[in-house]
């Protein structure tokens, strides 16, 4: 059986067992745990340096010990040889016959030479240039922290978006310093989401699980960034919100049931692999692109990133079926028609992704109470961004707007609600930073006219132009909000 000890003490004598003192069992990932296999017939005795001498085979030791649990066993070892009653009759004055002189010079002599002997091995162990024994491979498993980068899929439950939530989760991983590579505003089919959540068929709330998931629109996305599996896990918080602690999202935005838990995140680096594979079946998905402030977050990691694994996250957005049937219903009370309908495009330029303002810019649109229809992340190409600029292609600025537009990441979306045009433009502010007002999205986070964050449609026949040239009729995702009663009379 093999078991993890800390060595006390090294033998003094090496012959085809090794005698060590077990003093205590200790923690698989502490980096000064050595690799001992244990014969089955002894006794491990915890804290006992009495009872716990084992016979015991040397595997290896840790290239990480300290320098001075390398060098003092050895010490201690060479100068016990010269303690013993054989050595120092051999090798002092003690015999009759001998000079004076030798009873001084013997000794010292040899402790100098034993000495000088042990540091020397002592310093070759530490260099990893000299060993006793046969190197073989530990039992200790140790945890490695990650040294490139991953790819995690979050998906943020029906409830999440329902409750205008996709803005505040999108802002902490944002600034945790993760860079998003995907995005898109979808309704998933059932077909989908049993493929999704194929590993939990055989429990009893699956048909739940995928009815609820499959009644509303999902913000689907990719973030990437080191250890980013395992530390978006930890951000979202514990499966079950009422054991989530302060500051994780499940903590923090009031989820209380675990069947309405806002938001899923991959557990593994391979269920991200597959995630990002079903959500994200095209390649031309995924934007390869490098954050501004990319340096700052992962100084010394960029020539590292190669062959990055993958993780993926998705926003919900859900009604019941009551909510659903009282909305309905509602419309039909109210008189309610195509002035509640009108759509704008939106959309962000490549400064803002840079600088981190994606779900700053999403999140005073939610506030306002505009119903998000579309959304995704995408590296356009010249070609496409010509077409949407071609009003302006006989400007002078025309070719260094097309360059820059084209230089980075946007993210196109499509916002419904009431006058929604001509609000959205007053909520972007004007074109011109220096002219708009505070409060205002450009008037809060923008300064000078070639950096000014953002696009809005001028008009409804400029929004439904703008809309088909950059989303397919299926990207449109038909869904009502919760809140929809709270917005309007």
């Amino acid at each position: 059986m093999l078991v993890e000890v800390r060595l006390w003490q090294l033998p003094i004598q090496i012959n085809d067992a090794v005698q060590v003192y077990a003093l205590e069992k200790v923690d698989a990932s502490d980096q000064n745990v050595h690799a001992l296999s244990l014969d089955p017939t002894d006794e491990f005795c915890e804290g006992d340096s009495e009872r716990c001498k084992s016979n015991i085979s040397f595997h290896t030791f840790n290239s990480k010990m300290a320098f001075r649990s390398k060098v003092s066993p050895f010490v201690r070892s060479s100068l016990s040889l010269f303690r013993s009653p054989i050595a120092r009759r051999t090798l002092t004055s003690q015999s009759k016959e001998s000079a004076s002189y030798f009873r001084f010079a013997g000794p010292f002599v040899i402790g100098a030479t034993a000495t000088g002997a042990g540091l020397f091995a002592a310093s070759r162990l530490y260099n990893n240039n000299f060993t006793f024994f046969e190197n073989v491979h530990a039992a200790t498993k140790v945890e490695n922290k990650p040294d490139k980068t991953e790819r995690t899929f979050i998906m943020v439950k029906p409830d999440g978006v329902q409750r205008g939530l996709i803005g505040d989760i999108i802002k902490r991983f944002e600034q945790k310093g993760f860079k998003l590579v995907a995005m898109k505003f979808m309704q998933a089919s059932e077909e989908h989401l049993r493929q999704h959540y194929a590993d939990l068929s055989n429990l009893p709330f699956f048909p739940g699980l995928v009815k609820h998931m499959a009644s509303g629109p999902v913000v689907a996305m990719v973030w990437e960034g080191l250890g980013v599996v395992k530390t978006g896990r930890v951000m979202l918080g514990e499966t079950d919100p009422a054991k989530s602690k302060p500051g994780t999202i499940r903590g923090d935005y009031f989820s209380f049931l675990l069947c309405r838990n806002i938001i899923h995140g991959s557990d593994s680096v391979e269920s991200a692999e597959k995630e990002i594979a079903l959500w994200f079946s095209k390649k031309e998905e995924l934007v390869d692109w490098t954050p501004a402030a990319y340096k700052y977050t992962f100084t010394t990691l960029s020539q590292q990133h190669k062959g990055p694994f993958q993780t993926f996250a998705v926003l919900h957005g859900s009604s019941s079926t009551c909510l659903q049937t009282a909305y309905n219903s509602l419309l039909k009370m109210s008189g309610d028609g195509e002035g509640n309908k009108e759509r704008t495009f939106l959309m962000l330029k490549p400064d803002a992704v840079h600088r981190g303002l994606i779900a700053d810019i999403i999140k005073r649109f939610e506030q306002k109470g505009f119903k998000l229809v579309a959304m995704k992340f995408v590296k356009a190409s010249e070609e496409l961004l010509q077409k949407h600029y071609e009003e302006l292609k006989d400007k002078k600025f025309f070719p260094g707007l097309i360059k820059y537009m084209s230089s980075g990441p946007v993210v196109p979306m499509v916002w419904e609600g009431l006058g929604v045009v001509k609000t959205c433009r007053d909520i972007l502010g004007e074109t011109d930073p220096a002219k708009s007002k505070p409060g205002s999205v450009r008037g809060d986070f923008s300064i000078h006219i070639g950096r000014n964050i953002c696009h809005g449609s001028d008009s409804v026949k400029t929004a439904k132009t703008e809309i088909a040239l950059w989303f397919k009729d299926e990207e449109l995702v038909d869904w009502e909000p919760a809140t929809y009663s709270w917005v309007y009379e």
